[in-house]
């Protein structure tokens, strides 16, 4: 049966309700699921901390709370986690902007702050903890912005000042620098613009175990290649160092031709002009074809021919030599 109230209306008996609670138990039951917006982080080390770790002012539906705890911050001895949830620094409208009749602005949709799931500690309205995240109203403001569609499947992304770590769905993990920003204006400022110019340095674990480092882009980056057993460093437009496991061999390289070969215990050192070891060979085969014709001709000089043999015992010194730089010519 429907409700009669003292001043004559009827409440519907679909509608629920509870009978006025006068004696304060009512401040106890607080078990909802209640959104939030820190409004500013409180570490140990500063006035008004009450738990001696990081708490947060946290507005959750138009009231400030303080010393709200993160609970998702737990863990072990050693095997634990902590992230400083980011506060309110700025408004979407800057006191940047004298002109702005929001630049004060309270609305939720107008702040920084992080969002976050709230709930009350056996319902008790005066200790809220944070459970957990949720969408930010301004989230899309953010151009790093990645909208999950069917195309991107199924992938993780997270980014924490200014760096993004992604998981694909074919399941490279990157790491990249995409730009600490503020919200100073309505367009996100970048503080570190140097990172990103002229492309991020970022570092990407392949899904089939290779590994990326690139610093900037082509000019400077390398590489580790587990199916060739290779590491490649590339810096500039041609410098280039290569190290292959499997072939057991060094090679650097310049953009103007100079190169280094090491490997199957043989040297390679040279440039476009030709390879050190190999004029080092011509220089000898020179000093043999020099001792051979001094050993004939000495005679005919006015010395004693007995010279000869001293000559041909500098012959017999020089064969060896020759024969030990040309095992050593690794080519480039």
């Amino acid at each position: 049966m429907p409700k009669r109230n003292r001043d004559g209306s009827i409440t519907p008996t679909h509608l629920p309700s509870h009978p006025h609670d006068n004696s304060g138990a009512r401040h106890y039951k607080q078990f909802g699921f209640y959104p939030g917006d820190i409004k500013a982080a409180v570490y140990a080390d500063e006035d008004g901390n009450i738990s001696g770790d990081v708490e947060y002012v946290v507005n959750i539906l138009g009231q400030l709370y303080y010393g709200v705890r993160d609970i998702r911050g737990s863990g072990g001895i050693y095997n634990s986690h902590i992230r400083v949830r980011k506060g309110v620094d700025h408004t979407k409208y800057s006191a940047k902007i004298p002109s702005s009749p929001k630049e004060d602005s309270a609305y939720y949709e107008d702040q920084d702050g992080e969002a976050v799931w709230c709930l009350f500690i056996e319902g008790n309205g005066d200790f809220p903890i944070i459970v957990g995240s949720r969408s930010h109203l301004r989230r899309k403001d953010n151009p790093n912005f990645k909208k999950a569609t069917k195309a991107n499947g199924i992938f993780e992304r997270y980014e924490f000042n200014g760096m993004e770590f992604l998981i694909d769905k074919d399941g490279n993990f990157t790491v990249g620098q995409v730009g600490l920003k503020s919200s100073a204006s309505q367009i996100p400022i970048v503080l570190n613009p140097e990172a990103l110019v002229p492309v991020p340095s970022k570092v990407t674990f392949g899904k089939n175990g290779d590994i990326t480092l690139s610093i900037n882009d082509a000019q400077l980056s390398m590489t580790f290649t587990k199916a060739t057993n290779k590491c490649e460093l590339t810096a500039g437009v041609g410098a280039k160092i290569v190290l292959d496991g499997t072939g057991d061999s060094i090679t650097c390289q310049t953009a103007t031709g100079s190169k280094i070969k090491l490997g199957a215990a043989k040297v390679g050192l040279g440039g476009p002009g030709g390879e050190v070891v190999d004029l080092l060979a011509q220089v000898t085969d020179q000093l043999i074809d020099t001792l051979t014709k001094l050993s004939v001709t000495m005679g005919n000089l006015g010395f004693p021919i007995s010279t000869a043999a001293d000559f041909t015992a500098m012959i017999n010194k020089m064969v060896p030599i020759k024969l030990k730089i040309a095992s050593i010519k690794g080519g480039i």
